[in-house]
């Protein structure tokens, strides 16, 4: 073997070690949809779950479902479903029940109704939010300092549905997300 394949056999090496390790670490952290495997899903699916719940949202109904309160809140289908897939994702590579994984969709959806309500209320004090959120590196200390800030520099309370309608809400997300990855294939 010459000397030039043998660096390049050793970079493809070093590379795929690189990504493996980095794929690890994402795994071990739970951020697997920050991997570009799970970038790739999100990106596949987004659009196509997006314009499904805004099928869903504008059809007349006789009784809206719960689901649709998220709409009062967050307009905004795409951010909606990046929140969805990000946590889907996430929680299925950690091996979560689908119970866990509602759970946790419920509380990234009420922290992004928080910083919405933030935003609309304060715009200097969700800068600082913002910035000091992002300087956690866990995810209970984005949500206490996001809290402390509604709490103490804001004045406002933080948004939670109550047990019920939030596992409705969530099961019903995690469905329509189901459903959509599954008619995509």
């Amino acid at each position: 073997m010459s000397d030039k394949s043998t660096v390049s056999t050793r970079n493809a090496e070093e590379r795929y070690t690189q990504i493996m390790n980095e794929l690890t670490t994402a795994a071990s952290d739970g951020k697997e949809s920050n991997t570009a495997y799970g970038l790739l899903l999100i990106g596949k699916s987004i659009d196509e779950l997006a314009e499904a719940l805004t099928a869903y949202h504008t059809t007349p109904r006789d009784k809206p479902h719960v689901v649709h309160e998220v709409f009062g809140y967050m307009p905004d289908t795409r951010v909606i479903t990046t929140i969805v897939l990000n946590t889907y994702i996430n929680g299925i590579n950690s091996y979560l029940p689908i119970s866990k994984i509602a759970v946790r969709i419920a509380k990234n959806l009420q922290d992004e109704i928080d910083f919405l309500h933030l935003e609309s209320v304060d715009v200097n004090i969700f800068r600082r939010t913002t910035i000091t959120v992002a300087t956690k590196s866990r995810l209970h200390e984005k949500r206490a300092s996001l809290r402390w800030f509604l709490k103490n520099a804001a004045g406002i309370p933080s948004f939670a549905w109550p047990d019920n309608e939030k596992m409705a809400i969530d099961h019903a997300l995690i469905v329509f997300l189901i459903i959509i990855l599954a008619s995509s294939k």
